[in-house]
């Protein structure tokens, strides 16, 4: 009998042990900070995960899962969306509907199970109009199994930043004009957080 207990165990781990996928973790930390823009003389004043513009780039394997645990360091309540990831509903970071906010100075680890290779990104849900416009934003990317032929992999987050001449960010969020079109249009078009940055490629590459 105690043979076969034995047995019995021993395929039971050894199942979960097959099963058992694997695990990152990773921190962000919504927090104030400053972003230097060419055209003015001191930084600006922006709101960034992890100290950068934009916020860091997430790679993961298919098939693997992300356990992603965020610091509010923020003065107001936050949450994480996963754009485009299917999830589990309860970590889609939807405050009022699939969590609490996450409170300044509190934490909220999201458990992502990465089924569907592709390139995604990251935002707040909650007061999303200023909080994104003020540089909270990032790049979720799940590598396939079969890593595809390449030359090189440019990662580009886009955005236009509504500026104004003493290098601050518009103040005004989420007003009506913004509403009924098509969100908020900015006058200085970053690439990566940056003004105009060059990239070398040569002919014939695979980008």
């Amino acid at each position: 009998m105690r043979i076969l207990l034995a047995a019995v165990l021993f395929l039971f781990a050894s199942s979960l042990n097959v099963s058992a996928e694997p695990t990152n973790h990773i921190t962000l930390t919504p927090q104030a900070g400053f972003h230097r823009f060419p055209f003015f003389d001191q930084p600006t004043s922006v709101w960034n995960y992890n100290g950068q513009v934009p916020g860091p780039l997430i790679r993961a394997a298919v098939g693997s899962t992300l356990a992603v645990e965020v610091l509010n360091r923020l003065e107001e309540p936050t949450s994480v969306h996963w754009h485009g990831l299917r999830i589990d509903n309860a970590m889609d970071g939807v405050p009022g509907i699939t969590q609490d906010p996450i409170q300044p100075g509190e934490r909220f680890t999201y458990f992502l199970k990465l089924n569907e290779a592709g390139t995604f990104w990251y935002h707040p849900h909650l007061n999303a109009g200023e909080q994104m416009e003020r540089g909270l934003k990032g790049v979720i990317i799940v590598d396939p199994a079969k890593k595809p032929l390449w030359s090189q992999d440019l990662v580009w987050l886009l955005d236009d930043w509504r500026l104004l001449e003493d290098g601050t960010i518009y103040s005004h969020f989420n007003t009506h004009y913004d509403l009924m079109h098509d969100g908020r249009w900015g006058n200085a078009v970053t690439v990566n957080g940056k003004w105009k940055p060059e990239y070398v490629v040569s002919s014939g590459e695979r980008i």
